[in-house]
Formats: structure tokens, C-alpha cells, sequence
């Protein structure tokens, strides 16, 4: 687990407000203590304004990537329950026992995808998912042994393969393709040094304005939330939207009225 995952969202806020401050803080006084000081403002103001730019380009960079892996995840979800929904209507062609098997299982897999999932147990709901996998491609290698020569069956296993992948696909997107902790501590040192050396400009100016102090501490503070919320797929409050696969479940006559009232995003 990445040393972000083990702080609340609601914790990183308070974490970089509380940097943010504290990292002004430090650096007025010890620009009020500098002796000379209204003449140094000037050559300080020129490197900080290049710094603050740094911080911007750092923070962009890092939102879009964050918002670009989010939207992977929204696709996937479409790609994946429309290839589910291949898959189990094409079963229909199977002989009737392997048909039931197949079809039963498929709606336990859909069912654990609609599980609500934190970063906590979404270890466990891939375990349980692979799981559930592998006995749906051992009902497809025996079906498929059994009737080389079908055409139908051959269309059957094509979408198994495919839904197979969206599966390795969607859990790559989700435990393995987030922000890497390096960028993350880049990331807060960066706003260390930017907002330590405002504050010393402002120490040395001998003013400050507590307005606009709260809201730059703000500003960090909404924004780095923001991307860790992208970046977490079972936490927070922004979560990709599960309609496609509540769509599916009721199509394949999984869901009941009572058991849709349970369903999460």
C-alpha cells in the first residue's frame, strides 16, 4: 500500500492546510528577522514567482494524470459490462447444463462487481472475482474440447477471451496504474520550499494579509484532496459510475427491486 493510501482524504486536507500554514509561518518570521530586510523583498520576489510556477506546473501535471487513469476507469466499466453481456448471450448456444453453469456464474461475477469497494478490501473482491474467472474458463475449455468444430462455441470462447482481459485490464487500472509515492513527496516538498519562500518575501515586505494566506492554504489544500480522490478507486467521492454494470444486472435477471435499493454507485 502507498503511503497516501494510509491517510483519510478528509486527513490530507487537514495535513496540507496545516503545511501550508506552517511553512509561511516559518518563513515570515524568519524574513522579519533578517536585518536589511526591505531591500532584499525585491531580489527574493524574483525567485519565488519562478518557484510558484514550478509548484503549478507540478500540481497540473499531477491532476491530469490523476483525471486521465479516472476516466480509464469509467471506460472500462462500459467495456467490461458490455463484453459480459456478449459473453452471457452467447451462452444461450451452449449445451444446457454448461449453459445454466456459465450464465449462474456470470451473474456471481457481476454480483461481486457491484460490491461496494474500498481500498481496504478491494484485494479481496479481485481474489474473489479471479476466482469465479478461472471456474468460467474451466467450463469454457471443456465446452470448447468438446465441440472443436462449432463455429458458435468458437464465437463464445472469443468473448470469454475478451472479458478475460477487460478483467486484468480493469484491476491493473485500479491497484497498479495510480500516482507513484515519489510524486506524491515531490509533490509536498515542492509546496514546503514554494510556500516557505513566499513567506519569507512577506517577512521581508514586513506585511501579510490573512485573507489571502487562508485562501492560498485553502486553494492547496482543495486541489491536492482533489487529485487523491481521483487517484483512490474504492474511496472517496469521486467513484466511477457503476450504472453500465446495474444495467447488466438487471438484464440478465440478477437484480430485484429490494436488492437494487442496495446497490452503490
Amino acid at each position: 500500500m502507498r503511503i497516501v493510501d494510509l491517510i483519510p482524504l478528509w486527513g490530507l486536507f487537514l495535513l496540507t492546510c496545516a503545511m501550508v500554514m506552517l511553512s509561511l509561518e516559518g518563513g515570515f518570521r524568519l524574513g522579519s528577522s533578517r536585518p536589511g530586510k526591505s531591500h532584499q523583498a525585491g531580489n527574493v520576489g524574483a525567485i519565488v514567482q519562478p518557484t510558484l510556477g514550478l509548484i503549478a506546473f507540478i500540481l497540473a501535471f499531477t491532476f491530469s494524470v490523476a483525471a486521465e487513469r479516472f476516466n480509464e476507469r469509467r471506460f472500462l466499466v462500459i467495456d467490461e459490462a458490455n463484453s459480459i453481456s456478449t459473453t452471457f448471450f452467447r451462452a444461450d448456444f451452449l449445451p444446457g447444463e454448461t449453459k445454466d453453469k456459465v450464465q449462474n456464474l456470470f451473474r456471481q461475477y457481476v454480483a461481486l462487481r457491484l460490491q461496494p469497494v474500498s481500498d481496504a478490501r478491494v484485494g479481496d473482491i479481485v481474489a474473489e472475482s479471479n476466482e469465479v474467472q478461472d471456474l468460467l474458463w474451466a467450463e469454457t475449455v471443456a465446452v470448447g474440447k468438446a465441440n472443436m468444430d462449432s463455429d458458435v462455441v468458437a464465437l463464445f470462447i472469443d468473448s470469454m477471451n475478451e472479458t478475460r482481459d477487460l478483467q486484468s485490464k480493469r484491476v491493473a487500472a485500479a491497484m497498479y496504474a495510480r500516482l507513484p509515492d515519489c510524486i506524491w513527496i515531490t509533490l509536498f516538498i515542492m509546496i514546503v520550499i514554494g510556500m516557505t519562500a513566499m513567506g519569507y518575501q512577506t517577512g521581508l515586505a514586513g506585511s501579510r494579509s490573512l485573507i489571502a494566506t487562508s485562501a492560498l492554504m485553502l486553494s492547496f489544500a482543495i486541489v491536492t484532496t482533489l487529485i487523491a480522490d481521483l487517484d483512490r478507486p474504492g474511496d472517496g467521492f469521486l467513484l466511477a459510475n457503476k450504472k453500465p454494470m446495474h444495467d447488466l444486472a438487471k438484464k440478465i435477471g440478477l437484480v430485484t427491486p429490494d436488492y437494487a435499493k442496495t446497490l452503490t454507485r
